[in-house]
């Protein structure tokens, strides 16, 4: 059923439709807890979250970019200099609008960078970044505070293909304004 609907508003994206045309702008911040479900120490963590979307077809559709940060400290080599998890990068949202159901439902790409300890003798910061593409999954729901601003909390799950993989669950809350 989401599909028969998605069609035509990817033509319409596509063909420059005027009923493709942005509908609204909305930036979005706040943070919550997250746990590796493989891959790492499964106690909770604090998480940093931000977002920009960009919605379309009459709020049926969004393009969104996010930037987090998973400040994990436990189950860590010693060492390791920066104990962050930190990511950027977008994601299709098909929204309540489009789906029917009770949450907006995403799926996107994040370029993960984690420290790890330094292994050769001449690198000198004790630390070196690995960087990995990954893709998520999301459910989010928000909802309206005080015209412009609005609650939001979100559920992802993200997988950074790093040595061992890791799966990373976060729960997070915030707050957006929606323009």
């Amino acid at each position: 059923m989401a599909l028969r609907r998605l069609l035509p508003l990817l033509l319409a994206l596509l063909t420059g439709d005027r009923s493709a045309s942005a509908q609204h702008v909305s930036v979005w911040g706040g943070g919550g807890a997250g746990s590796f479900l493989s891959g790492g120490s499964r106690d909770a963590e604090g998480q940093k979250f931000g977002a920009l979307a960009i919605s379309f077809a009459e709020d049926r559709l969004r393009l969104r970019y996010i930037r987090g940060s998973f400040e994990r400290e436990k189950g860590l080599p010693p060492n390791i200099g920066d104990a962050d998890v930190d990511y950027w990068g977008g994601d299709v949202v098909l929204t309540r609008r489009l789906t029917q159901l009770p949450v907006d439902l995403a799926v996107g790409v994040d370029r993960f960078k984690e420290a790890a300890p330094a292994r050769l003798e001449e690198e000198r910061s004790g630390r070196v970044f690995a960087r990995r593409w990954g893709p998520h999954l999301s459910a989010a729901r928000d909802f309206l505070v005080w015209k412009p601003l609005r609650a939001w909390t979100e559920l992802d799950f993200h997988y950074a293909p790093y040595r061992p993989r890791q799966v990373v669950a976060f729960l997070d809350a915030g707050i957006g304004l929606r323009f």
